[in-house]
């Protein structure tokens, strides 16, 4: 099965069903998550995406502002460097 969003929320078909709840579940969960962050916060809070299925998700939500498909690999190599450099 492909991870991709599928044309409605009902699927017709084990398929479509399955891709309708993980990939509408995780955009749905990722704007809750951001809600209650933003809540909790009290104040507004940038939402940087990263991974593999970064701008996927990003093209069906408007709380994430940038894909950034390499932040993660980025951050462990300046670890690596700072380490390295002592």
């Amino acid at each position: 099965m492909e991870l991709q969003f599928p044309p409605r929320v009902i699927g017709q078909d084990t398929v479509t069903s399955m891709q309708a709840g993980i990939m509408l579940g995780t955009v749905d969960a990722v704007e809750g998550m951001v809600r209650r962050i933003r809540a909790e916060l009290g104040a507004e809070a940038r939402v940087i995406a990263t991974g593999g299925l970064a701008r996927t998700v990003a093209q069906h939500t408007k709380v994430i502002e940038i894909c950034d498909s390499s932040l993660v690999l980025d951050g462990i190599r300046m670890i690596c460097e700072r380490v390295a450099n002592r």
